[in-house]
């Protein structure tokens, strides 16, 4: 068992962004370098014996001050601007079981509690309370069985179910867009023997319509949704020879 600390700060230099007025016209506009200290503790390790277990925990905190953020002004043209002052607190967790029978099982979780502490000066609020683009809560599972079929052949299966959470990307001081809160299923099998090898995956069992980032052109954003779909149900073979 390994049990750590981890301490590191960071910054971005500020500079000067080009906004447009409601009439189209250019102005200078200058941002603020931001910083960041995070702070982790830790644990990870490993046991052996007829089930071979791999485990690891962490617990962070992040402080983010002066954050900047790629915004959208009222034509589509990007901008950056100091957004206010924020925080993440969160715990990631994983565990892997493997038998000696040729059983795998892995899990992983993701906890973010995220928010902006102190909104920057502007002329209208930021309606939100998260920063951009940091799910609350993520989870994948994988379970796998492999067969030793020979010295050189093998054959195995494995489903893989993942769940991302919901987070939001801002667009603007008062516009978000919703993104995440899907989950999806993937099965695999899979047969080698020497350096070939052949593969059928089933991608997206449940068909599932989720929205993985949401945005795509940035002068109709405000008109309409924008999203970048999963890929759909999806049944495809692969066979790789290795020499």
């Amino acid at each position: 068992m390994i049990i750590y600390a981890r301490l590191q700060e960071g910054f971005r230099t500020g500079g000067v962004a080009i906004e447009r007025s409601e009439n189209g016209d250019p102005n200078t506009a200058q941002f603020d370098p931001d910083e960041i200290g995070s702070i982790e503790l830790g644990v990870r390790g490993s046991t052996s014996g007829k089930v071979k277990v791999k485990y690891s925990a962490v617990l962070h905190s992040s402080d983010w001050d002066d954050i900047q953020a790629d915004l959208i002004d009222m034509q589509g043209f990007p901008i950056t601007r100091n957004i206010g002052d924020g925080n993440v607190m969160g715990v990631d967790a994983s565990l892997g079981l493997e038998t000696g029978s040729g059983w795998h099982f892995d899990l992983a979780a993701a906890y973010n509690a995220s928010q902006v502490d102190r909104l920057a000066p502007m002329d209208a609020p930021i309606i939100r309370t998260t920063i951009p683009n940091v799910p609350e809560f993520a989870l994948s599972a994988r379970l796998a069985r492999e067969w030793e079929i020979g010295d050189t052949e093998k054959a195995g299966a494995a489903l893989d179910a993942r769940y991302t959470g919901e987070s939001f990307l801002d667009l603007d001081q008062q516009v978000r867009a919703e993104q995440g809160e899907f989950g999806s299923l993937d099965l695999t099998a899979w047969w080698s023997k020497g350096g070939v090898e052949v593969r059928l995956e089933a991608l997206n069992l449940t068909n599932t319509q989720g929205n993985r980032f949401a945005f795509g052109n940035p002068f109709n954003a405000r008109r309409e949704d924008q999203e970048t779909p999963l890929r759909p149900f999806t049944v495809q073979a692969q066979i790789s020879i290795k020499r």
